[in-house]
């Protein structure tokens, strides 16, 4: 027989949680009638099993439809697993998916007098606590406003701020601090680890790995459904990175192929764009000591890898890349021709470059765009094949003094002079 530990927050014992998924509507008025099966199963969670001790702060990391979410809903009691057990020691306050746990109808003062009372507070106490509630929030006159009113930075403020200030034992946060504005993260934050020093529990669902990394004790990360990985922040949050990477290679290489189109060549021969005049066949990172990896610190050393295959009637191949930060604008690019490297190919009409940088960057996610091309002129150029959010890293600390996106080696100076000496 299961025996409940007194020294854990949350127990989570082998949950799986089961959608019906049917092709059209008909087919589940099909199963209706003739009561025979006319769906599939999909597994939201399959057999997730993990325990969260007292005091600690347990990040969840994982793409987009890994089970997340449903972890916490179940976990916070809002869904029911189909099989499995969830055991909470504690009184939770949870923030879900925008919009959970409030009426639209009511204004934000009657919301957060509504929760108080779903709590077990009696209105003489929360009278006591609104006066803190509504001075985190920050919001103003609209706390006397219909939610449905309220923009999401709105609502998160309230949300928020009425979840940490009803002194929860544990305290659940799904993605939802993602919409607030950066002062106010950083509020949250801050609330956050006074929550940890006052030994009380987190489970925070994120795709910030530095927060992850700055507050959590220990990760979890998730994948289809299962628990991939769980332990020390370092190592999960890699994995993670180099997960990602992966499927989105996977990815790239799929829908950001060229379509195959005709061009001719000099000599009239045509040549097809795609597979057939160029191929990416693989793009990774690198460390200083050329081991694959996801993870820098600014300033280090970073390896780019293209291997590549060329038809050979490609006069003169070209490799460029892209460097992009996590809203994919372009911070740095550059190509084989402009850096003096003739591409040789071997006899599989193959070559791997490897582009060597040490950027400066700004902690955050970053990825590559690369591009195959045969080189007619600085203006005139074919593109053969491309592939943009691979080889996604991640810098993790800034080991310059600078603010932005990258270094650009300022200086500062109260003699001009000098300025002119050292810039010459």
């Amino acid at each position: 027989m299961r025996t409940y530990c007194d020294m854990n927050a949350f127990e989570v014992s082998n949950l799986t949680k089961i959608y019906k998924l049917y092709s059209s509507p008909k087919d589940r008025l099909k199963e209706i009638i003739t009561r025979g099966k006319h769906h599939h199963d999909f597994y939201a969670l399959n057999g997730v099993s993990f325990n969260v001790e007292k005091g600690q702060t347990i990040g969840i990391i994982g793409q987009n439809g890994s089970g997340k979410s449903t972890l916490l809903q179940i976990v916070c009691g809002v869904l029911r697993p189909t099989s499995g057990s969830v055991r909470v020691n504690g009184r939770i306050a949870a923030l879900l998916e925008l919009g959970a746990g409030f009426n639209p109808e009511f204004t934000g003062r009657e919301n957060v007098y509504m929760n108080g009372a779903l709590m077990g507070f009696s209105r003489k106490e929360m009278d006591r606590r609104f006066p803190e509630i509504e001075a985190f929030a920050e919001i103003g006159e609209f706390i006397d406003q219909p939610v449905k009113t309220y923009s999401s930075g709105m609502f998160v403020r309230l949300a928020f701020s009425s979840a940490v200030n009803i002194e929860p034992e544990i305290l659940v946060v799904d993605e939802a601090l993602s919409v607030g504005d950066m002062f106010f993260q950083q509020r949250c934050i801050s609330r956050m680890e006074s929550f940890r020093a006052e030994g009380k529990t987190i489970l925070l669902v994120t795709h910030d790995i530095n927060l992850v990394k700055s507050i959590c004790d220990k990760v979890i990360l998730m994948d289809n459904g299962r628990v991939l990985e769980s332990g020390d922040p370092e190592y999960v949050t890699e994995q993670y990175m180099m997960l990602t990477r992966r499927k989105q290679t996977e990815h790239a290489a799929s829908v950001f192929r060229v379509n195959r189109k005709s061009s001719g060549d000099a000599s009239g021969a045509k040549i097809q764009f795609g597979s057939e005049a160029g191929e990416i066949l693989n793009v990774s990172i690198l460390n200083r000591e050329l081991k694959e990896t996801a993870v820098f610190l600014s300033g280090d050393t970073l390896v780019l890898s293209v291997q590549a295959r060329f038809d050979p009637r490609v006069k003169t191949p070209r490799i460029a890349f892209m460097l992009r930060d996590q809203r994919a604008y372009g911070v740095y690019g550059t190509d084989t021709i402009r850096l003096g490297l003739q591409i040789k190919l071997d006899e599989n009409h193959q070559a791997t470059v490897f582009f060597s940088l040490s950027p400066f960057l700004t902690p955050g996610t970053y990825s590559f765009a690369v591009r195959l091309e045969e080189y007619w002129t600085p203006k005139v150029n074919m593109l053969l094949d491309k592939q943009a959010g691979v080889g996604i890293f991640q810098v993790i600390e800034n080991k310059a003094k600078f603010a932005g996106v990258v270094d650009l080696g300022a200086q500062a100076y109260q003699d001009l002079n000098r300025v002119v000496r050292e810039s010459a």
